[in-house]
């Protein structure tokens, strides 16, 4: 996955953000901080040909947009298998500005597990990459 500067200009100041584990962050700094942290995380494990796949949808009732996504990780590590990754990120926007002011993970599943809270992103896909719980990449103990 190659790494782009992203542009945060689209984000309101107090944009909230939830994953399915119910971890939620509040603001701009820590979303920038959370991305950067999963870039990160994301070269450091993963080959330059992971791929991400997406598709967008705005309603116009709700004032949100939805995009469904597949992300495939290539390990780094031999013998590695890939991670299938998939998900819905729906974004509420502000009737004023315009801007994002919620940022919420949902129906997100790891190599067709699904993610039960307390479980995040990461902690699955450490487990799914590190072979964790009894039977390597079948989900979470």
């Amino acid at each position: 996955m190659a790494s782009c500067n992203q542009d945060f200009n689209i984000y309101h100041d107090d944009i909230v953000v939830i994953d399915p584990s119910g971890v939620q962050l509040t603001g701009l700094d820590s979303y920038k901080s959370s991305v950067k942290f999963l870039q990160t995380f994301c070269k450091f494990w993963f080959q330059e040909r992971s791929c991400l796949q997406f598709r967008m949808v705005y309603d116009f009732a709700r004032s949100s947009i939805r995009i469904s996504w597949h992300a495939v990780l290539v390990p780094k590590v031999p013998l590695g298998r890939p991670i299938h990754i998939d998900g819905i990120s729906m974004y509420k926007l502000d009737s004023v500005s315009g801007k994002v002011v919620e940022h919420k993970i949902e129906n997100l599943m790891i190599n067709d597990s699904k993610v039960i809270p307390p479980y995040g992103i990461v902690s699955l896909m450490q487990q799914e990459l590190l072979g964790f719980g009894g039977q390597p990449g079948v989900g979470v103990p």
